[in-house]
């Protein structure tokens, strides 16, 4: 497959849902699975990397936003949460 074909190919997948962009590991994955037969091996290797760094990447934005989180805040009665920002419970 050339890469006006790839190109091609993944401009329709974005067209089918807005998710599906470069910077969605499922793009790569709903791909490959779809063109695999088609795709010489250094192809397939090359959008394995791709998802493999994309997989990589969410995991790490994943991680910082849990290192973000007030787990004591998360964890604490709802009461006690409205009572914190001055709303009251009847």
């Amino acid at each position: 497959m050339d890469s006006i074909s790839i190109t091609t190919e993944l401009l329709k997948l974005n067209q089918l849902h807005e998710s599906f962009t470069e910077h969605n590991q499922i793009t790569y994955i709903i791909f490959l699975e779809t063109f695999r037969e088609k795709l010489s091996s250094a192809q397939i290797e090359m959008i394995e990397k791709k998802i493999t760094e994309l997989d990589n990447k969410h995991e790490q934005q994943m991680n910082e936003l849990k290192s973000k989180i007030d787990y004591d805040l998360l964890c604490a009665p709802l009461s006690e949460k409205m009572s914190d920002t001055g709303y009251q419970v009847n």
